[in-house]
């Protein structure tokens, strides 16, 4: 993975990069520390929305009573923008997550900008560490000419269709889950691909990567050494996935 040269691709179909902490101690955190978090944060990101929990259900009232409808609503944290709606953070109390919407910088300015966002919550929050689960995710739109392709012509990651089948389907989807211990003990990966996709830009492929592990961290330096190690290697799940077909369509 060391030898590994990061591409750069001018029109990179990045639709959303995502860098998500979840903290081993949930309950520690109040919506109070979260709001404080998000008023340090507040000139970088303006625009706040809260985030809510629905839970409803049936609930018994007494021994004999016919149940009765739940139906509670909680914040449990907040949802922040900046103002060209590129950047967006989420405060919650399981956690912290650093989205990058299009256009797509690089790793390195993804990295520092979520690293910078993290140490501020981390200064307002005492409870942010330890985290039990680290991720970095990475979802692909690349457009295609129409929503029926021949899977094979862009990415090396297809079901197989026996013979006698169409060539083409109008809608794909496959899902592969692998342990990656090369990268960590504990690190896993889930690749979406999905096929027959059509929004205002019109039909094209999704390849969504999502590389995390489950384990209990306990200092900001290892925590982002993980998430480096996750950052190099989802181009290295990309790279291996796509055609030259691609990459000549977004170099």
């Amino acid at each position: 993975m060391s030898e590994f040269t990061r591409p750069h691709y001018e029109k990179a179909p990045i639709a959303e990069a995502l860098i998500d902490i979840r903290v081993a101690n949930p309950d520690a955190l109040t919506l109070d520390q979260l709001t404080a978090a998000a008023d340090a944060l507040a000139d970088e990101f303006p625009i706040r929305h809260p985030i809510q929990q629905l839970m409803f259900g049936f609930q018994a009232v007494a021994p004999n009573a016919a149940p009765g409808f739940m139906n509670n609503q909680e914040q449990i944290g907040w949802r922040l923008h900046n103002k060209a709606q590129d950047r967006v953070l989420q405060l919650q109390r399981i956690g912290f997550t650093y989205s990058h919407l299009p256009p797509y910088t690089s790793w390195a300015t993804f990295r520092d900008q979520a690293r910078r966002c993290w140490d501020s919550f981390q200064r307002t929050v005492a409870t942010a560490l330890p985290a039990n689960r680290i991720a970095v995710r990475v979802i692909n739109k690349i457009p295609t000419p129409t929503a029926e392709i021949a899977l094979e012509d862009y990415l090396k990651v297809y079901p197989v269709v026996p013979d006698k089948m169409p060539t083409t389907a109008a809608v794909v989807y496959l899902q592969l889950q692998f342990a990656m211990p090369k990268v960590l003990p504990e690190a896993k990966v889930i690749i979406n691909v999905a096929s027959g996709q059509a929004d205002a830009n019109g039909s094209h492929l999704l390849l969504d990567i999502d590389l995390f592990s489950n384990q209990i961290v306990e200092k900001a330096e290892e925590l982002w050494t993980i998430i480096e190690k996750f950052g190099t290697e989802k181009d290295v799940i990309f790279e291996a996935c796509i055609t030259d077909k691609i990459r000549e369509a977004i170099k």
